[in-house]
C-alpha cells in the first residue's frame, strides 16, 4: 500500500510473514520515501528486529515496490482468480461409434516371410563369426555349439562322494584297508585333468575350485603334510585339506595378496620384455591341475609361462603384506622370507627349507614342466628366482605324501575319523549308527524325540542337522 503524505513523501506499507514461522501473525513494515531524492526518509517494522532498525523486512517492502514498477504493474496470471482459458477444449474421451469419422490406418510395409533354406543360411553365417551371437542359443540344432568343451567330458566325481555311512565308527586299521581297496576310484584321465583345469581358472572365485581340489593334498600344504606326524596327524590340516570352502581363511594380508596378484603378474611380464631374454614368451591364465599319476595331488600356480627357446613353466607370485611398501633386499635379511640374498653373487635364490619352495616343487611334477618362476612383489620392488625341477626331494616326499593320504585323509573321507573325533564332545557308541554322524552346527546331542533332518548333499560331512537349530 501506498500513501502519498505530502507533495514529496510518500508512505509504503505492507504485510511479510516470518519465513520460518508461517503461522505467526505477519510483520507491518514501513517506509516514509522521498521522491524527489528518490531515497528513503525513515522506516519501522514491527518485529523484534526491527526494534533496532536492523530488520530485513523493510527491504523487503522496497524490493517489492522496485519490482513492481519495472513490470508497470502489470498482473500476472498466479495472481488472477482460476480462470479457464478461452480456447481449452475438453478432450472426448467417450464418443459412440456412429459419433465416430471414418479412421484409416496406415498400412504396414509388407514383409516377406524367410523360408527354412533362408534361416539355415542366416544361422550358417552367424555361426562363423568369431563372436557368436547369443540368439543361436535358442535354436536346438545350434546350442550344442555353446556348450563349454569341458562340460562335454565325463568329469570324476568328487573325492568326498565317496563318504560311507555304515563305515562311520570304523576303527582306523579298518579305514586303512577300506583306502587301499578304494585307491583305484580317484583315477583321473587327462582329458578330465584338462577339463577340471578348463573351468576352474577363477580358481578362488571357482566353486569348482574347491570342489575338485578338496580332500587332495595340494602344493601350497605339501610341506606341511611331509612334516606332521602320521600317527598323530594336525586336525587343523586335515580340516584345511578335506574342509577347504567351510575353513577358508581371509585376511587383510590374504585380500591384499589376491589384488596385487594380477599387478605383480603385469610388472614381471614387462620385467620380460625389458630384459628380452626370452623373445616371442607368452603368459596364460592356469586353473587347478590334478596329477594323473598320483590323483591325490593337486596345485593350482598363479599363471603358465611358455617361450620358444626355453618352453614352458609355472609362475608363483608373492606378495608380502609385511613387506608391502619396502624393499626385497631389506625384507631378505629376515628370518622366515623365503628368498635368500647373496652377497657375493648379488643374486637371490630360494631357501629350499621354506615352505613355498615345496609348493613351486609340487607345482612342477604335477605340470609336468621343469623349471618355475618365483616371483617376489612389492609396491617398491620386484625379484623373481628362476626355480629347477628338484627330483630328489620329490621322488623322497611322493612316496610319504601317499601314505598321508591312505592312512590320514582317506579314513576322513570315508567314515571321518579324526575330525570327528575332535568334533564329538562325549564318545559314541559304535552300535548305534545314527549317532555316529558328524555333529550339528550345537554339536550337541538333544532328547532322542527332537526331529532331525539330514543333508542330501554327497559331500556333506555333517549330514545331520537338528530342525530347531535349523529354524532358529
Amino acid at each position: 500500500m501506498a500513501i502519498v503524505l505530502a507533495t514529496q513523501v510518500v508512505l509504503l506499507k505492507a504485510k511479510v510473514s516470518p519465513s520460518q514461522a508461517l503461522s505467526e501473525s505477519p510483520h507491518k513494515p514501513w517506509a516514509a520515501v522521498s521522491k524527489q531524492l528518490c531515497s528513503v526518509i525513515c522506516e519501522h517494522c514491527t518485529c523484534a528486529a526491527g526494534l533496532g532498525e536492523v530488520c530485513n523486512h523493510v527491504a523487503g517492502l522496497l524490493q517489492v515496490c522496485m519490482v513492481s514498477s519495472q513490470i508497470n504493474e502489470q498482473i500476472s496470471c498466479t495472481e488472477q482468480l482460476c480462470t479457464w482459458s478461452g480456447t481449452y477444449s475438453k478432450p472426448d474421451v467417450f464418443k459412440k461409434i456412429t459419433d465416430m469419422g471414418a479412421v484409416c490406418m496406415e498400412k504396414l510395409p509388407k514383409i516377406n516371410v524367410p523360408s527354412k533354406e533362408d534361416i539355415t543360411l542366416l544361422l550358417s553365417k552367424l555361426e562363423e563369426m568369431p563372436g557368436k551371437p547369443t540368439g543361436i542359443l535358442l535354436v536346438t540344432d545350434n546350442s550344442k555349439n555353446f556348450i563349454h568343451p569341458a562340460l562335454t567330458i565325463t568329469l570324476p566325481k568328487p573325492i568326498g562322494s565317496m563318504f560311507k555311512m555304515d563305515l562311520m565308527g570304523c576303527s582306523l586299521t579298518q579305514l586303512v584297508e577300506k583306502s587301499n581297496e578304494l585307491y583305484r576310484q580317484i583315477s583321473i584321465s587327462f582329458e578330465q585333468r584338462e577339463a577340471i583345469s578348463s573351468l576352474t581358472l577363477n580358481q578362488s572365485d571357482s566353486k569348482n575350485c574347491f570342489r575338485y581340489t578338496a580332500y587332495r593334498i595340494t602344493a601350497s600344504k605339501f610341506k606341511c603334510v611331509l612334516k606332521t606326524s602320521i600317527e598323530k596327524p594336525s586336525i587343523s590340516l586335515i580340516k584345511e585339506i578335506c574342509y577347504l570352502e567351510a575353513f577358508k581363511f581371509t585376511s587383510e594380508a590374504t585380500s591384499w595378496g589376491l589384488k596385487k596378484e594380477s599387478v605383480a603378474l603385469e610388472a614381471f611380464e614387462e620385467n620380460l620384455n625389458h630384459i628380452n631374454e626370452h623373445p616371442g614368451f607368452t603368459l596364460s591364465r592356469a586353473g587347478a591341475l590334478i596329477s594323473t599319476a598320483f590323483p591325490f595331488l593337486a596345485a593350482s600356480p598363479d599363471a603358465i609361462f611358455s617361450c620358444p627357446c626355453h618352453g614352458s613353466g609355472v609362475i608363483e607370485i608373492k606378495c608380502p603384506f609385511k613387506f608391502k611398501n619396502g624393499l626385497i633386499s631389506t625384507a631378505a635379511k629376515t628370518k622366515g622370507f623365503p628368498l635368500i640374498y647373496n652377497e657375493e653373487t648379488r643374486m637371490y635364490s630360494m631357501d629350499q627349507d621354506h615352505a613355498y619352495y615345496f609348493q613351486v616343487q609340487l607345482q612342477l611334477f604335477i605340470s609336468g614342466y621343469r623349471f618355475a618362476f618365483f616371483v617376489v612383489y612389492t609396491a617398491l620392488d620386484l625379484v623373481y628366482d628362476t626355480v629347477p625341477y628338484d627330483a630328489d626331494l620329490l621322488s623322497a616326499s611322493i612316496p610319504q605324501a601317499k601314505k598321508f593320504f591312505l592312512e590320514v585323509i582317506m579314513p576322513e573321507v570315508l567314515g571321518g575319523y579324526f575330525y570327528l573325533k575332535s568334533t564329538m564332545r562325549t564318545e559314541v557308541p559304535h552300535n548305534n549308527i545314527v549317532n555316529q554322524y558328524l555333529p550339528c552346527y550345537c554339536q550337541k546331542e538333544l532328547p532322542g524325540s527332537s526331529k532331525t533332518v539330514f543333508c542330501a548333499d554327497e559331500i556333506c560331512k555333517r549330514k545331520k542337522f537338528h530342525e530347531s537349530c535349523i529354524k532358529s
